[in-house]
């Protein structure tokens, strides 16, 4: 028997710097009037967002942006595929292939 909590714990926290230097590039691009609006709307999806504890890590690292609402969304595996099965299914038929 391995405990390699401590491992798992320091290998899940390692990727908050680079998501919240992600995050804090991407709100500096948008108009100064619809930032406080994105930080406040920030949803995580996809495998990763399960880590627990990471949206609250990542709230904790945009603190200095005034603050951030971090969520993650119900099914973060799926939602990617289902919102482009949506759009897909509203484009016109002349795009869709035999």
């Amino acid at each position: 028997m391995f405990d390699v909590t401590n491992e798992l714990k320091s290998a899940c926290e390692s990727l908050v710097p680079e998501i919240v230097e992600a995050v804090k590039k991407l709100i500096a691009t948008y108009d100064p009037e619809f930032q406080e609006m994105l930080r406040e709307n920030i949803y995580l999806a996809g495998g990763g967002s399960q880590i627990e504890g990471l949206a609250d890590m990542i709230a904790a690292g945009l603190a200095d942006l005034g603050g951030a609402k971090v969520e993650c969304i119900d099914d973060p595996l799926f939602a990617g595929a289902r919102g482009a099965l949506k759009l897909a299914m509203d484009m016109p038929e002349e795009y869709w292939m035999d």
